[in-house]
Parts: C-alpha cells; sequence; structure tokens
C-alpha cells in the first residue's frame, strides 16, 4: 500500500511557475483517504447491506406471525411455532452480530497503520505542510464517520423486530443483553472503541498479523468488562422475598441480574437485585459514553506514539 501526498491531480498546479506547492487542504485529505481506503468501504457497505437485509426479512418474519396470532384461527398454532422458531434464529443473528466491531477493530483499525509501516511508506506520506498527526487525524475523522453511519444502519434494522420479539420468551422479558448491545447506542460505542484500539495496537506493534489478532480480542475483553459492570452503572435496588410471599408483579418489567437463595428458618428465602425501568433507558447512553471515551483515549494514544517516532 502506498501513500499519497498529492490531491489526486497528475500535476501540481504551481509547478514549473516558479511559486511553492499548494498546502495541502482537509479536502485533499478526505479525497486520499477514500482513494486508500475505497475498496474496505465498498466492502464494508456491502457486508452492512446483507445484514441489514437478513435483519428486515426477520422484522417481516416476526411480524407476519404476531398478526397471525392477534388474529386467532384455526392456524394460530402453526403461527406460535413459526414465532417461536423465527425468535430463536433471530437471538442467534443478534448474538452473531456483535461481532462486527471486532471486525472492525482487526480490518479497519489495526491495519490503518501497520501496512504503511511494514511497506515503509508511512514516512513519505510526510512532507511540506502534512504532519503525522495531522495525516493520521484526517484518516481517523474520515473513517469514523463512515463506522458511525455504518453502525446506525445495522442497530436500526436490528431494533425494528424488538417491540414483538421483546415479548418473546427467547429474550426473557424485561432485559435482554442481546437487544440492548445492538441498540443504536451501544452498537455504535462498540465500533468506536474497537476501531480506536484497533489504531491504538498497530501504532505500538507495527506488525499487521498480531496486531489484527490483538485488536479483535481485545475487543472481545472490553466487550465482557461492560457486561460487568453494566448492572452497576446507577444504583441498583433490592428486594428479599420469604418462602412464602408471591412474586411481586413488578419485577416482570425490571432488569433482575442478581438472584440469592437462603434456607434455614427465619431467613429470606430470596433476595433480588435490579434496576427500575426508568434506570434502564439511561444505561445505552452511560454505554456509549464510556466506549466513546475509551476510544478517545486509545486515537490519542496513537496519535501520540506516531508523532513521538516522527520526531
Amino acid at each position: 500500500m502506498t501513500v499519497a501526498t498529492s490531491s489526486g491531480l497528475d500535476a501540481d498546479p504551481y509547478a514549473g511557475d516558479g511559486m511553492p506547492p499548494r498546502a495541502i487542504t482537509w479536502r485533499d485529505l478526505v479525497w486520499l483517504t477514500w482513494r486508500e481506503h475505497r475498496a474496505l468501504i465498498a466492502g464494508s457497505v456491502l457486508v452492512t447491506a446483507v445484514a441489514s437485509g437478513v435483519l428486515l426479512t426477520f422484522a417481516a418474519m416476526l411480524h407476519h406471525y404476531g398478526s397471525c396470532i392477534a388474529a386467532g384461527g384455526p392456524r394460530i398454532d402453526a403461527c406460535y411455532s413459526g414465532y417461536r422458531v423465527s425468535s430463536r434464529n433471530f437471538a442467534d443473528v443478534l448474538r452473531a452480530v456483535i461481532v462486527l466491531p471486532a471486525l472492525t477493530g482487526a480490518f479497519w483499525g489495526a491495519p490503518m497503520l501497520t501496512r504503511p509501516l511494514e511497506s515503509g511508506t508511512l514516512w513519505l506520506a510526510f512532507g511540506q505542510d502534512l504532519s503525522p498527526r495531522r495525516w493520521l487525524s484526517a484518516k481517523i475523522t474520515v473513517l469514523t464517520a463512515v463506522l458511525v453511519l455504518l453502525a446506525l444502519a445495522v442497530s436500526g434494522c436490528c431494533h425494528i423486530a424488538v417491540p414483538t420479539t421483546h415479548q418473546s420468551n427467547e429474550f426473557g422479558g424485561g432485559f435482554d443483553n442481546k437487544i440492548f448491545e445492538t441498540g443504536p447506542f451501544p452498537f455504535t460505542g462498540y465500533v468506536l472503541v474497537a476501531f480506536g484500539l484497533g489504531i491504538a495496537v498497530g501504532a505500538l506493534i507495527r506488525r499487521t498479523l498480531p496486531a489484527v489478532a490483538i485488536a479483535g480480542a481485545g475487543f472481545f475483553l472490553i466487550w465482557y468488562l461492560l457486561r460487568i459492570l453494566r448492572p452497576w452503572y446507577l444504583p441498583a435496588r433490592t428486594v428479599t422475598l420469604g418462602a412464602d410471599d408471591e412474586w411481586p408483579r413488578q419485577l416482570n418489567s425490571t432488569w433482575n441480574f442478581r438472584h440469592s437463595y437462603s434456607s434455614g428458618p427465619g431467613t429470606p428465602f430470596e433476595t433480588i437485585t435490579y434496576q427500575v425501568p426508568s434506570h434502564v433507558h439511561w444505561l445505552p447512553l452511560i454505554e456509549f459514553c464510556l466506549c466513546l471515551t475509551a476510544a478517545v483515549v486509545f486515537a490519542s494514544a496513537a496519535l501520540a506514539i506516531v508523532g513521538r517516532r516522527r520526531a
């Protein structure tokens, strides 16, 4: 891969007239980023289109079965069966969607610096008034905008089917991690943090294959840590039930994330820790802010590394 520094014109408009070369503008850098990464962007758009088509197909199927169940009639048993099967398959698709941010870090972020470093063409990009940090900042800005649009497209298609699918037993009532993680805020945050992590890993390791592997595995580590922290973003509540107590109906619409049991005379039978519905609505925004902060830290670290090595 080569890194160009011209604006894409075959000849410098100032060449041969005794005037200095014109300064490289942000418009030039946007064009150069597109020229260098157009194959990756086109491939990602194609993957997004296919994934969106699959998700919209499931949305149509679930809507059909839901309408059939609501209408009743002799086919209601077949509709229930089809709805359950489609819900399970849709749940598997949502599990697969969470792999997309890891691929973003591995194939968008990690090779951004490692490929020109391995080929020795990275520093050819820096001449005239183009600094390493400005070059990398432009690429990060342009590609981040593209990734945000793709992430919103996928997460939007995921949630078209949620209003009906959420009623299925496959999705656990009041809260489900799969639905949460494929929402617009969390999913976009995952894409950004994976992208930033890939860039930082590439700047540190400077070898493509190790950086790709570490970036992909690193995202899943971050994703797992977020799952552990998620129940505690906001203060949780606790209720205790005796052996003869009825299950409180209000808990059917909450996120019950911890259950503990005890036995013996005079002791509570069950202790439940939960987040109330009003808290659950804030959790996606909190998780997005955490991911965005981590992404900015990773990108800033990569910019600092590139600038220091050039110096």
